[in-house]
């Protein structure tokens, strides 16, 4: 049986690691500490700031946007189209 162990990180690539293990298990939160540690320890990883960045979306609310958005479905047919457009070109390449 597998024994769970205590890991301190000293290193900013042990943090990042320890960010991804948190990340991945769900722990967003502890995510974002460990990514903290490891930016203070190498602030210019771009590594470190994208994965912090992609954790702290995971905790914003989602915004789903519907309110404003009309129901989905087809477009709407123009049956007032002028004959000369471009639907008259298309016609006339799929008639070949």
């Amino acid at each position: 049986m597998l024994q769970k162990r205590e890991f301190t990180p000293t290193s900013p690539d042990e943090w990042l690691m320890k960010g991804n293990v948190s990340y991945l298990s769900g722990d967003y939160t502890g995510a974002i500490e460990a990514y903290n540690k490891a930016m203070g320890l190498y602030p210019d990883n771009i590594v470190v700031k994208t994965n912090k960045a992609i954790a702290e979306q995971k905790l914003k609310p989602k915004d789903t946007g519907t309110a404003a958005m009309p129901p989905a479905g087809p477009a709407p047919v123009r049956t007032d189209a002028p004959e000369g457009g471009i639907l008259q070109k298309i016609r006339s390449w799929l008639s070949m």
